[in-house]
């Protein structure tokens, strides 16, 4: 299967203060990773 995986604490670094970590999510998710069912749901937690 190609593509990245992206874990869920790259989604929760999105979320967060840190500006150089937040600028760097959005260059990943822009390369359209692969999210599994497992990290969407470990976000609310």
């Amino acid at each position: 299967m190609p593509g990245n995986f992206v874990d869920t604490n790259v989604l929760l670094y999105s979320f967060g203060l840190e500006q150089g970590k937040r600028s760097r999510v959005i260059e990943i998710l822009l390369d359209q990773p692969v999210l599994t069912v497992q990290v969407l749901m470990n976000l609310p937690r």
